[in-house]
């Protein structure tokens, strides 16, 4: 028995909680113990019945103010041109009719792209890409939205409004403006959103220029032409401004960076080794199958890249699917771009044309029959033959004759050469391509395959328990192999103490390594014992996306930040004033994440190949 009660006296509204194990530590036997419970639960009773209640003076209650954010967002700005005259020469109601017009393309393409609408002010429109979900590519997306609002008015025809933006990446702070009835949730301050507004009048109509800042995170993305630096009203300093002229066909950032030089490999010697060791047996006709996994930024497609280089001089074909977080629910989205790359399209909408090339690299490989052309003329958008599959469409047979053509045209090119599949970034694969690399895996055997995916921690593979998979964990860099890093990053020789700064933050993972040097080398101002190095504009994405996705927890991760990079987990839950329990959860969360490390395990210990 454990009654509960809470006595009350005329001075104080509570006292401390009485159970029955309280009576029992005072040595009071089991009859007693329950009739003095009884006793006080009457008299807490007859008090609650008989006390007249004390009215209180009335004290105005205040909401506590939502805390504001700090974030890097890059912001959309997007204009309707010459609305000024517009307004003129239109009858009230038809220019609120062009405006909503305008309004709504807008609304759907942010939304597809996953940014948030900020404001909309009169003939603009605000977006924000960064919040309140931060992605990696929140830069690309923004561009990208611009484009595709341009193509959207253009759809409208020539009733449709004409329109321009401007686009930029900077720090601000997001938070409630106003007072009372008039708040306004999620606002944003910050220049970001003024140079954007300021960028889109440098812009010609129907186009979209960026700011320097936005150009070094979608570098190699998007086809530019610079308009050199421009004075921006209320702008101090000029600003590097870029027109946009089209998306590249860069599938990633490898790709996108071509031409450029790569940073030095270091540390792999020996994962490159057991890859290349499978790639032989492969060869050979023992089909093989790597799952690569690692954190994000720990060098999993940099060691790829590195493979498929050495892979130059080997006659072989390589079948890249590059699977995307904007694409995770497009079916088979990375076997169509494949194609798309593979046959040579460049934006073509002629389907008689496509066709045509489509049947003549099935020919090639003497695959040139309906039962392959058709399924994958409907892969890729063409209309079907309509002597081919007869009666009303079936979906079901349409899928099974689409995965049925793929599996036959990656038997077909294996027995030519060697072929290499390649599965960038598992972590973002669709269901309709998991099923088709599974069906690869089930076929291999006895085929010249070698399957190479490479995936984040999360990634739990579903075909690993039924094909001969091998993963193939990726560690952090080593201090000795960080500082090796950091000299072959680095155009000149950093300080000591600049260089332990460096070897400390970085923690042996190599993209923060490279980001974070070159960031201290192109301020050697600061280059001071003591200086504190600024987190880069090009990881302050990816380090928000992931807090983000450990949103339940974020305000355990701030709290543990404040106290340093190594804290003691009772003076965490001491400061955080959280419950124990929770905060507990959130340290096991922390390790599986790989966000923080216990003290007896070490980051850099390497795992036995």
């Amino acid at each position: 028995m454990r009654t509960r009660c809470w006595l009350r006296t005329s001075n104080s509204t509570s006292s401390p909680q009485l159970t029955d194990a309280d009576l029992m530590a005072a040595g009071l036997p089991v009859g007693a113990r329950k009739r003095l419970l009884e006793a006080i639960e009457r008299f807490c009773d007859d008090q609650d019945t008989e006390m007249p209640s004390i009215s209180q003076p009335t004290v105005p209650v205040t909401e506590p103010p939502v805390e504001a954010e700090r974030r890097q967002l890059t912001v959309l700005f997007c204009d309707v041109v010459g609305s000024t005259h517009l307004a003129e020469t239109l009858d009230a109601e038809d220019l609120r009719s062009l405006l909503l017009s305008f309004q709504k393309v807008c609304a759907e393409v942010v939304q597809r792209r996953e940014g948030q609408i900020g404001l909309f002010i009169g003939d603009g429109v605000t977006a924000y890409f960064g919040y309140p979900r931060a992605h990696e590519d929140s830069a690309q997306r923004a561009v990208q939205a611009g484009l595709d609002i341009m193509a959207g008015l253009t759809e409208l025809g020539t009733d449709g409004p004409e329109a321009r933006c401007g686009v930029h990446t900077g720090p601000v702070v997001i938070g409630e403006l106003g007072v009372g009835e008039k708040r306004l949730c999620d606002r944003i301050v910050g220049e970001a959103p003024n140079i954007a507004a300021r960028l889109q009048a440098f812009a010609p109509p129907g186009s979209l220029v960026m700011s320097e800042a936005t150009l070094r995170l979608v570098e190699g993305f998007f086809e530019v032409d610079p308009l050199g630096p421009q004075m921006l009203k209320g702008v101090s300093a000029p600003i590097a401004i870029y027109r946009v002229l089209r998306a590249s066909a860069a599938p990633n950032r490898f790709e996108a960076r071509s031409g450029q030089s790569l940073t030095p490999l270091v540390g792999r010697e020996t994962e490159l080794g057991f890859l290349t060791r499978r790639w032989e047996n492969a060869m050979e006709g023992e089909g093989q199958a790597v799952l690569l996994q690692g954190e994000a930024g720990i060098g999993k497609s940099r060691l790829l890249q590195t493979l498929r280089m050495q892979l130059r001089e080997v006659p072989h074909t390589e079948i890249i699917f590059y699977c995307s977080p904007q694409h995770q629910t497009s079916a088979l989205w990375p076997a169509i771009q494949h194609l798309h790359r593979a046959l040579g399209f460049a934006g073509e909408k002629d389907d008689v044309a496509g066709r045509e090339r489509l049947r003549h690299f099935l020919g090639d490989l003497d695959l040139d029959s309906a039962d392959l052309v058709e399924p994958l003329a409907t892969l890729l958008g063409f209309p079907s033959d309509p002597g081919w599959n007869t009666g009303p469409a079936d979906p079901e047979h349409v899928r099974r004759a689409v995965f049925a053509a793929l599996s036959r045209l990656t038997f077909a090119v294996q027995r030519r050469n060697p072929v290499l599949v390649v599965v960038e970034d598992a972590h973002w694969i669709d269901p309709s391509t998991t099923e088709l690399v599974g069906q690869m895996l089930t076929d291999m055997a006895s085929q010249r395959l070698f399957v190479l995916l490479t995936a984040r921690p999360e990634f739990r593979a579903p075909w690993s328990n039924s094909s001969p998979m091998v993963t193939l964990p990726l560690a952090r860099l080593s201090r000795r192999e960080t500082e090796a890093m950091i000299r072959g990053v680095a155009p000149y020789d950093l300080p000591a103490a600049m260089l332990a700064q460096l070897v400390a933050k970085t923690d042996g993972v190599p993209l923060f390594i490279e980001e974070l040097t070159k960031s201290v080398a192109e301020s050697r101002s600061n280059l001071g014992f003591g200086a504190v190095i600024e987190i880069p504009a090009t990881l302050q994405a990816a380090l928000h996306a992931r807090l983000d996705r450990l949103a339940p927890i974020r305000q355990i991760i701030q709290v543990a930040a404040l106290l340093g990079r190594v804290f003691d987990a009772d003076l965490l839950i001491a400061v955080g004033q959280r419950d124990a329990a929770a905060v507990k959860r959130a340290l096991h969360d922390l390790i599986e994440a790989e966000l923080i490390y216990p003290r007896k395990n070490p980051h850099c210990r390497r795992p036995t190949i």
